[in-house]
């Protein structure tokens, strides 16, 4: 599925093979692919951090 470039941006990590199965066993659990899951977490990291 393309990405709004208006909206969005694209961005690469490396993870350990243990982090990834972790991420993949939560977003299948989520019904999400493992990147929306990673965007999930983040955001929802920086906005825990914006309450404080």
């Amino acid at each position: 599925m393309p990405i709004n470039r208006d909206t969005h941006t694209t961005a690469q990590t490396v993870l350990t093979k243990e982090v990834y199965d972790k991420l993949q066993k939560e977003a299948k659990k989520n019904k999400r692919s493992v990147s929306a899951q990673i965007a999930y977490m983040v955001e929802q990291s920086l906005d825990a951090k914006e309450d404080k």
